[in-house]
């Protein structure tokens, strides 16, 4: 792979393609060494890799919960659907 400097502002650089990316498990803002040895420019990420997360994971997760009146409810103390919106937000039913 060939990568073009161009100017970015006030500065320089070049874009990292999303392949690499990936392969290294870097994402937008990491942190990352740069240093020049051999006539060569390294890169090299700073810290551990952080862990990936599936969303569907993460709200399987999540308490079953409701409020009602300000009071966090447990699901299964409803018999019936829960309605979020009622007139009282100025919803129609």
């Amino acid at each position: 792979m060939t990568a073009t400097i161009s100017s970015m502002g006030e500065e320089q650089g070049f874009v990292c393609v999303r392949g690499i990316m990936d392969k290294l498990g870097l994402s937008i803002g990491d942190k990352m060494k740069i240093f020049v040895e051999n006539q060569k420019i390294i890169l090299e990420p700073i810290g551990h890799k952080r862990a990936k997360y599936d969303i569907n994971d993460l709200v399987a997760k999540l308490p079953k919960v409701a409020y009602k009146d300000n009071q966090a409810q447990s699901l299964e103390a409803y018999d019936k659907p829960l309605e979020f919106f009622d007139d009282k937000m100025g919803c129609d039913k």
